[in-house]
């Protein structure tokens, strides 16, 4: 599921290889860092990119975790700051069916 009970999409926070921390676009690879308190520092740095200027309630995709791999350490993060109302209750109180990559949200309030 790519959205959240307001609608809105999740986004997934990174640092984009060569780019600056924030959102990272679906395909792109985000950098990888030596170690665990690197990886934690940059995604914090990519969060606060992200959140600046953002009003709402906070609404978590999955828990933050952390990444490891033998070429190194990130966190990942997949959220979205939202200040629309929302529209559905739970996540269990609307189907989602895939077509391609969109979500088609059937029940709603």
């Amino acid at each position: 599921m790519n959205l959240c009970q307001t609608g809105d999409r999740y986004v997934t926070l990174g640092t984009p290889k060569g780019g600056r921390p924030g959102i990272v676009e679906p395909g792109e690879m985000s950098e990888r860092y030596p170690t665990e308190p690197a990886a934690c520092a940059a995604a914090l740095l990519a969060f606060d990119a992200y959140a600046e200027g953002r009003d709402g309630v906070l609404y978590w995709r999955s828990r933050p975790a952390m990444d490891i791999a033998a070429i190194g350490f990130r966190v990942k993060l997949r959220l979205v700051i939202s200040d629309a109302p929302e529209r559905w209750a739970t996540v269990s109180d609307f189907i989602d069916q895939e077509i391609g990559r969109e979500t088609t949200c059937i029940r709603r309030w």
